[in-house]
């Protein structure tokens, strides 16, 4: 495991699982430090396809969405990718309700998610 302050990194075939921890509340007093803490992340290796695990998290706010399209941006100008798992149903409304459910593949698995984000990665070649 990597660990990088309160987001740990874990290789999984072909993506990272960046399980946050230290960050239960995505609020506009944390967002921006979670959103830089995973850029530099990010950062550090061209094409990363993170999976970041939310079980850990119990809300976020608009701030923690407009950071988690920071980290979205910045690991797709470095030709990667980022998904979202392992959200509970009130994290999950917030997803719904911005329509960014579907960009970002959430799913409430981790495991599930994991696998068939690498088998995304694969078929794209």
């Amino acid at each position: 495991m990597n660990e990088s302050g309160p987001v740990h990194y874990d290789p999984y075939g072909e993506i990272v699982i960046a399980t946050v921890q230290g960050f239960p509340e995505l609020d506009a007093v944390r967002a921006k430090e979670f959103g830089d803490a995973v850029i530099a992340h990010v950062a550090e290796q061209s094409g990363m396809h993170l999976l970041l695990n939310f079980h850990h998290v119990s809300y976020v706010s608009s701030a923690g969405i407009s950071a988690i399209l920071r980290i979205s941006h910045a690991a797709e100008d470095r030709g990667g990718s980022v998904r979202v798992a392992g959200v509970n149903d009130d994290v999950l409304t917030v997803f719904e309700v911005t329509n960014l459910r579907d960009m970002f593949h959430i799913e409430q698995n981790v495991q599930d998610a994991a696998e068939r984000y690498v088998q995304w990665v694969q078929s794209k070649g």
